[in-house]
Parts: C-alpha cells; sequence; structure tokens
C-alpha cells in the first residue's frame, strides 16, 4: 500500500496528465524520425568532406602547377640572359682588345697581312661574323670574317679607294692570292658598324640592320673609336654578330612542347625568336619586324597580350609574370627586362602553354570526383542500413520504457516493470538492451526497498552534509596549493620564454656576426696591399711629373681639374678611415660573437670585463642617440684586477645588458627634460673574499623606495604602456640569484641616481667541493 501511494505522488496529477496537457509547438528535428537524424548529418557530413577534398586537390594541382611554370620560365629566362651576356659581352672585350692593340701599335695598316691574320685567329675563339678595323683619315679598311659560309680577309687601301679586295685564308690564316673577290664601289667605313662608333665616342651598339654582302642576313655590331694619346679620334674597330645565331640558340633552348621564346626591343621591334626566323626577305633583304607581325600566331597573340597589358613597353623594369588567353588556350607569360652597359635594352619574353602541366592534374580531378561520387553513395547505402540496425532495437526500448512509465503513472509498477526486450544487434545495442532489463528487475526490487531507504534519507543527508563542510575545509587548503603552482609555474613560463629569446636572438648575432665577419676579414686583409698599391701608383705619377715636366694641353687641362696634390693627400687620408672603419667593424663582429656566446651554454670560467665591454660596444650607438638634445652618455669604467669567474657567459650578459638598457632609458628621459647636464654611467667591479662585485650606478633621476621593493618582481615596471615588458630585473634576479647563487640590490634616492649591486661567487660550490676533495686526496 505504501509503495502504491508513492507511485501515486510521483505520478503526474490528472490535471497535469500528458492527455490534457496543452501541446508545445516542437522544432524540426523533434518530428524526424531518428533514421533521419542518423542518416543526414552524416551524409552531409561526408559530402562536405568529400567536396572540399576534390576542391582543394583541383586548387593544390593549379598552384603547383603555376610554381612549376613560373620556376620554368625563370631557369629559360637566365639561360637566355646568361647566353645573350656571354655572346654580347665577349663582342666589346674583343673590341677592347683590338682598340688597345691598335693603341699600342700591334695592330696597323702598314702591315696589313699581319693584322688580318690577328682577326683570322681570334675568329678561331669567337663565333663572330666578322671583325672590323677602319681608318679616319684614309678611310682604309681591313677585315676578317664569314661571307656566305666561307671565310675570307678583305682590304681597302688608299690608293684602291672603293675597291674591296677579298682573300681566302688558308688552314694557318695566310692569304692566298689572287684575291678570292674583287668588291668594286663599296666603302665599309660608312655602315653603321663605324658611323655609330663615331658618333658614340665609346664603346657602343649599332641597331640591328641587314649586313653587307649578305642582304639575307641582319646582324648588330659592336664597335669603339680609337683615339691617340692626344685624344684625336684615327681608327674604328668592330665586330659584326649574327641575329641567327641568337634564333639559332632559342631554337635549341626549347624545353618543353608548344613553349614559345622571343626578343624585342622596348619599341616592339622583334630581335630573335624561337623555332623561326625573326625576320622576312623582301625584295631579296632581310627586312626586320614588329613582334605583332610575325609569322607566327604565338609570338603575334602574346605581344598584342603585352600591348594591352602595357601601353608603354619601357614601364616594365622588373620580371613581370602573367596568365593569359593565347591562341584559344591559356599560356604562362614571363617578360624579364635585358640590359648591358652599353646601350642594349631588350625584353626576354617565355611562353609555356598551362597544358603542358595540367594534363596529369585533369586526369587526378577526374578521379578524384569519379571517387567522391563512389563514396558519397556508399556512405548513404551505409547509413540506411546502419539506421535501421540502429533503429530498430531503439524503437523496442523506447515502448518497454513508455510501458513502464505508463504503468507508472496508473500505479500498476508491478505489472509494467516486468518488460522483457530480445538482446540483438550490435555489442552496445546488446550491452544495452541487456541493462534494461537489468534495470527493470533492479527498479522493481528498488520500488520494494524505497520505503526502507525513505527512514534513512536524513540521517544520510546529515552525514552528507559533514562531509560536504569537510569537503570545502580541503578545497581551501588545495586552493592554496593550486595558487603557489600557479606561481611557480609563471615563473617557469616567464625564464622559458625569456630563454627562449636569448637563444634565438643569440644565434640571430652570431649568424649575422659570421656573415659579416668574412666580407669584413676580406676588405681589412686587402686594405694594406691596396694601400701599397695606390703609393706605388702615386709614386709613378710623381715620375711622370719629374720626367715629363711639359705635357700636352689637354692633359694639362685634366690636371688642374682634378687637383693631384689634393686627390694624393685625400686619398692617403681614406684609406686611413677605411682601414679604423674595417677595425671599428671588425671589434663590432668579435663583441657580438661574445655577447651571444652561443657555444658556451654550460658554467665555465670566464673574464667578466670582457663581457662588460662586448655589451658597451653592442649598446654604443645609444650613447650617441639622435633622441639625446645635449651631450652624449659617457661611461666610466674603473675596473679591479679580477680572476676567471666561474658563470654562465650568455645569462650573465644578459643581466648587464637589462641593467645598462634602464640606466640609458632613465638618462635620456631626464635629458629630454633638460634635468641632467653630464650624463654619466659608472661601472665598477672588486673582489673580496671570493666574490665579485660589480656595480652599475647612473646619475638620473633615482628611483623612490616604494618602487626599490617591487622592481625585481614580474611584470612590474616604471615605464609607459608599450616601453617596457616588466621581466627585466625580475629574469636578472632569477640568473644572479638562482642560477649562480649571488645577490643582487638597488641603492637608490630621488635626484642621486640608481646604483645596481651584482655580487656572485667567483667559483661555484660544486666546484669548490670538487677543488677541495681533490686536494684532500
Amino acid at each position: 500500500m505504501a509503495l502504491k501511494a508513492l507511485l501515486r505522488q510521483l505520478s503526474p496529477s490528472p490535471t497535469n496528465s500528458p492527455r490534457q496537457t496543452k501541446p508545445q509547438p516542437s522544432n524540426l528535428f523533434s518530428r524526424m524520425p531518428l533514421r533521419l537524424i542518423l542518416i543526414v548529418p552524416f551524409v552531409l557530413q561526408v559530402s562536405a568532406a568529400v567536396g572540399l577534398v576534390g576542391f582543394l586537390s583541383f586548387r593544390n594541382g593549379q598552384k603547383a602547377v603555376s610554381s612549376l611554370a613560373n620556376q620554368l620560365m625563370n631557369e629559360v629566362s637566365l639561360r637566355v640572359d646568361q647566353h645573350l651576356t656571354g655572346y654580347l659581352s665577349s663582342a666589346q672585350q674583343v673590341n677592347f682588345i683590338n682598340r688597345s692593340a691598335v693603341q699600342a701599335g700591334l695592330l696597323n695598316f702598314q702591315n696589313a697581312e699581319r693584322t688580318g691574320k690577328y682577326f683570322w685567329k681570334q675568329l678561331q675563339v669567337y663565333d663572330f661574323a666578322y671583325i672590323n678595323l677602319g681608318h679616319v683619315e684614309t678611310n682604309e679598311f681591313i677585315g676578317a670574317g664569314y661571307v656566305n659560309g666561307k671565310m675570307e680577309i678583305a682590304e681597302s687601301f688608299k690608293p684602291q679607294k672603293g675597291t674591296l679586295y677579298a682573300y681566302a685564308p688558308d688552314a694557318w690564316g695566310n692569304r692566298i692570292y689572287p684575291p678570292a673577290n674583287i668588291y668594286k664601289d663599296t666603302n665599309p667605313n660608312l655602315e653603321a658598324w663605324y658611323t655609330n662608333a663615331v658618333a658614340a665616342g665609346k664603346l657602343t651598339w649599332s641597331a640591328i640592320y641587314a649586313w653587307e654582302g649578305v642582304e639575307t642576313t641582319l646582324a648588330i655590331s659592336a664597335s669603339s673609336p680609337v683615339y691617340d694619346t692626344s685624344g684625336k679620334l684615327v681608327a674604328v674597330t668592330g665586330v659584326d654578330l649574327s641575329i641567327a645565331k641568337i634564333d639559332e640558340f632559342l631554337s635549341k633552348l626549347e624545353v618543353a612542347k608548344g613553349e614559345k621564346i622571343f626578343i624585342v626591343e622596348r619599341s616592339g621591334a622583334l630581335v630573335a625568336q624561337s623555332g623561326r626566323q625573326s625576320y622576312q626577305i623582301w625584295q631579296g633583304q632581310a627586312t626586320r619586324l614588329n613582334a605583332r607581325d610575325s609569322s607566327d600566331r604565338v609570338t603575334q597573340n602574346t605581344m598584342q597580350y603585352l600591348s594591352q597589358q602595357f601601353p608603354d613597353l619601357n614601364a616594365i623594369q622588373v620580371p613581370q609574370q602573367r596568365v593569359s588567353e593565347i591562341e584559344g588556350q591559356r599560356r604562362f607569360v614571363q617578360v624579364t627586362p635585358y640590359r648591358d652597359r652599353f646601350g642594349l635594352d631588350w625584353l626576354i619574353v617565355v611562353v609555356i602553354p598551362e597544358s603542358n602541366f595540367m594534363q596529369q592534374v585533369d586526369e587526378n580531378n577526374r578521379t578524384t570526383v569519379l571517387l567522391c561520387f563512389l563514396a558519397l553513395v556508399a556512405t548513404v547505402v551505409l547509413g540506411i542500413i546502419t539506421s535501421r540496425w540502429i533503429s530498430g532495437p531503439i524503437l523496442q526500448l523506447s515502448l518497454a520504457s513508455e510501458a513502464i512509465a505508463q504503468g507508472a503513472r496508473n500505479a500498476n509498477a508491478n505489472g509494467e516493470l516486468n518488460q522483457e526486450i530480445p538482446v540483438r544487434g550490435a555489442k552496445e545495442l546488446r550491452t544495452l538492451a541487456g541493462s534494461f532489463n537489468h534495470m527493470a528487475r533492479q527498479l522493481k526490487a528498488s520500488f520494494n526497498e524505497l520505503e526502507e531507504y525513505n527512514a534513512e534519507l536524513e540521517q544520510r543527508v546529515d552525514q552528507r552534509t559533514r562531509e560536504l563542510r569537510l569537503s570545502e575545509t580541503q578545497l581551501q587548503v588545495q586552493a592554496q596549493h593550486l595558487e603557489q603552482t600557479l606561481y611557480e609555474l609563471q615563473q617557469t613560463q616567464v625564464q622559458m620564454v625569456q630563454s627562449e629569446k636569448m637563444s634565438s636572438l643569440g644565434q640571430m648575432v652570431a649568424g649575422v656576426a659570421h656573415e659579416i665577419n668574412n666580407p669584413v676579414n676580406f676588405i681589412y686583409g686587402n686594405l694594406v696591399y691596396a694601400d701599397e698599391y695606390v703609393k706605388e701608383l702615386l709614386d709613378l705619377v710623381k715620375l711622370y711629373q719629374q720626367h715629363y715636366p711639359h705635357p700636352p694641353a689637354a692633359l694639362q687641362a685634366k690636371l688642374q681639374a682634378i687637383d693631384p696634390e689634393f686627390l694624393q693627400e685625400d686619398l692617403i687620408k681614406l684609406f686611413r678611415s677605411m682601414n679604423i672603419g674595417t677595425t671599428r667593424i671588425r671589434e663590432i663582429v668579435k663583441s657580438l660573437r661574445n655577447f651571444s656566446r652561443l657555444d658556451e651554454s654550460e658554467m665555465k670560467p670566464v673574464d667578466i670585463h670582457e663581457g662588460i665591454d662586448s655589451t658597451l660596444i653592442i649598446l654604443h650607438h645609444r650613447f650617441k642617440s639622435p633622441k639625446l638634445q645635449s651631450s652624449e652618455i659617457s661611461v666610466v669604467k674603473t675596473y679591479g684586477t679580477l680572476p676567471l669567474v666561474e658563470c654562465y657567459p650568455g645569462p650573465l650578459n644578459q643581466v648587464f645588458m637589462n641593467l645598462l638598457s634602464n640606466a640609458i632609458d632613465a638618462l635620456e628621459e631626464e635629458m629630454r627634460q633638460g634635468s641632467v647636464l653630464s650624463p654619466t654611467i659608472t661601472i665598477t667591479t672588486t673582489t673580496e673574499n671570493h666574490w665579485v662585485t660589480i656595480r652599475i650606478a647612473d646619475n638620473g633621476a633615482g628611483i623612490d623606495a616604494a618602487v626599490q621593493s617591487k622592481l625585481f618582481d614580474p611584470f612590474f615596471t616604471t615605464k609607459p604602456v608599450g616601453q617596457g615588458t616588466g621581466l627585466g630585473l625580475s629574469i636578472s634576479y632569477q640568473i644572479i640569484v638562482e642560477k649562480h647563487g649571488g645577490r643582487i640590490s638597488c641603492q637608490s634616492a630621488p635626484i642621486h641616481g640608481a646604483e645596481f649591486v651584482i655580487e656572485i661567487p667567483i667559483e661555484q660550490e660544486a666546484s669548490q667541493f670538487a677543488k677541495n676533495v681533490t686536494t684532500t686526496a
């Protein structure tokens, strides 16, 4: 009877029964069956994951292709640049050599046969079309080169003006008489190689032109005027280069299917291109083309695209990379400027089809899409099967639970609690079914024992209350322990952060010092020889002035303009200044390496003064900071005689850095306000009773007594927000006290400055103990 009364109390009242309660609005999920709840989110997640994987795969493929194409275009452009530099600069070098030979009298028109043979030998080394030498006054000419694929040595002299004799050379470069060809009414000295050099007055390039003698070939000439000792123009040397050689190189350089390489001038005129000639033959003569008029469709369309992107090609000063639709196909385009110091200004254009790289990517994308679709179908099928497998036993559990609840509401628990459901399905469902059956049996037994437990309830509540009070006391104790642990954790975190910062800083400083040291040592080592060479050259100039006191008028004007006496004095001063500068840099590099101490992570005997001096050198720029409105900060060092001190060099240098930086900050603030006239930092070292004392003092504003007690607390700082972390002095305290077993303190009073005192033992306890044991033994 008591059990039935209890069930009636637990059951809802008739007025609040589910049948009489007003239905509450339900959301979408509450109306969905369990099977859909199991299938839909699972399918959506798999679909999203598969779609994301496919999209990322496609994007990564595109990025990889773009990166690979850029690398390939950079490599091709670099190879073209290197070839042009080697091919074109060799022509200017030969011009310089020939000009020097003419000035030295080694090449002349009096011995035309030797000069022609000399040119023949140069052509055996260099891949040139022709080498020329023309006389200015007599209009004479000597040259050697290839005409229609055959070597010839040609000359034209004053008695035969307008007639050019061309000889075929033998295997040793000697002429074979009679002449193989005689050209009438010709004057090589009217061609571009000659006239451009006379107009420029220096080593220069001619415009690209149809080559004289072989009009179906384009050429470019490198030429140089030759002056005598009085500055008078006497001759012109030249080297002709065939544009077909550049076309041939570009054709051999193609490394990818469909790749196109061409070179244009800033005007758009085509210089050379791969695969086809860069010019056309019109009425028996080679004629230049604009790249937009090229017979090659890729070159033509690429130039039209570049003209749209860059209306003025002179605006291209750095390499440019683009992706464009050319000839119905996406292509990667790179434009790279090419210049030399003799006036050439060309653009190297490399075009690579995207299809060269995207074929495999497209195949992979198709495979990925197919696998994603199959995975989605398999997921849906497995989801339906799994949901049925899971929801069937759960539905039976739901019906049995509802029957038990209905029996409780009807006060007929004994009949409804006898629910049993079959044990089948997955392991978890079998376990759940077994647990439900066991729960039903236990619930029935619990109802029987409920009345007995009701009597004991108050007693257990009182006991639990006492336990909670005891637990509250224990929690307070644990909270205190946690607070202490948190403080220790913060200290450890601060040490780890600063240690990592100093390690990274030390690695960076050591790396920078090493990289600077090599070129500085090279400069420093060669300054002595440079100084000696300059002195010898100056002595040579003096001897020239003694033996040739009356030089020509042009040389006298030049001497008056440059003032040799001033140059001699200033050049010696310049080398002295350079020597002082490199010595200064070496000292700074040495100080950086000493300060970083990356290879000295263990405790060892070191020179304290060396660490202080290294720190001062690193901070030297702050003593003369442009922030200071008055005089610079003076440093007074009063060093005592100290032995080697056993310590950690790197952390100890960090302490010196923190203290000196704080002193400089304090003095800078006072100097901005005009409160100190002679800012000074004093460093004093002494030793007493196996202890070393380092004092770092400044004559700034000082520190209040209330602030001194918090100086070594973590995160405490007197600086404005954003100018200090409050960790420097805290870490310095840990380094001195915890790592070295020493002491650090601050002695200060307002207006009288501040002094930090560091005391550390000369030898640590472990080392002293080991020494005592060794002595005793």
